[in-house]
């Protein structure tokens, strides 16, 4: 595949898993403006907030902290309701950050801006018996 048809699937992918929240999200296309400086996904205006996606591809994997995820997930996740989150912290940053998979943050953004019930984000992680 070429490397536009990769990036163009990255953000297609991106916008699927929220929709797939319930999440009103496209792909933002800038119609061959490739000058134009904005998120690769939209999402419908929320009272509360307003996700901005970016989507970012790469075939050599200089984001080692998806390894971190990976080995938290392996480690120490053996249950669905396990759910693996990483903590980023550069000692040099005053930016902090945390890692999750898709689907987590997908489902929690959902639940927090109101398109899905917590036992229908519970049953999309795969997690039985939900209790209120």
């Amino acid at each position: 595949m070429s490397a536009t048809t990769n990036w163009k699937n990255t953000e297609k992918a991106a916008a699927d898993i929220l929709l797939e929240y319930k999440i009103p999200a496209k792909r933002h296309t800038r119609a061959g403006n490739f000058s134009e400086s904005t998120w690769d996904v939209d999402i419908e205006p929320n009272p509360y907030i307003d996700p901005r996606v970016d989507a970012k591809f790469t075939k050599a994997n200089p984001f080692r902290e998806l390894n971190l995820l990976k080995g938290v997930k392996k480690k120490y996740c053996s249950e669905p309701k396990h759910i693996p989150i990483v903590f980023l912290h550069n000692y040099k940053d005053k930016f902090n950050g945390f890692l999750l998979e898709e689907k987590h943050l997908a489902g929690l953004l959902s639940y927090f801006m109101g398109y899905c019930s917590r036992e229908e984000i519970l049953k999309a992680w795969g997690i039985d018996g939900a209790q209120s």
